[in-house]
């Protein structure tokens, strides 16, 4: 080989170091901006998570209050329908014993 084609070799050598320098350089930064976006998009996940653990909560707190109510209103319900059935009676003893009698 000649000092020329020495001194060619080595200079495409450091050329393509050079470029493979500025492309590595390149990725890092690119990997540098991808992990940031990483890390606004766990952050934002992260708050999602915590709000919809806290409706979840405020759902379950609601369904139990919901349901307490559902079981009040039914007693009072059936004490209705109680006391309504001995109004039935009531009223139906009346007539019968005034059915025809004025």
């Amino acid at each position: 080989m000649t000092q020329e084609q020495m001194e060619n070799a080595m200079n495409f050598i450091v050329e393509q170091q050079a470029k493979f320098s500025i492309d590595l350089d390149r990725m890092k930064e690119s990997h540098e901006q991808r992990m940031k976006e990483i890390e606004a998009v766990q952050t934002v996940h992260q708050e999602l998570m915590e709000q919809l653990t806290e409706a979840s909560l405020n759902a379950f707190k609601a369904i139990a209050e919901l349901s307490k109510a559902q079981k009040q209103t039914d007693k009072k319900l059936s004490e209705t329908d109680d006391r309504l059935n001995i109004l039935i009676n009531v009223v139906e003893t009346h007539i019968s014993n005034h059915n025809g009698k004025h």
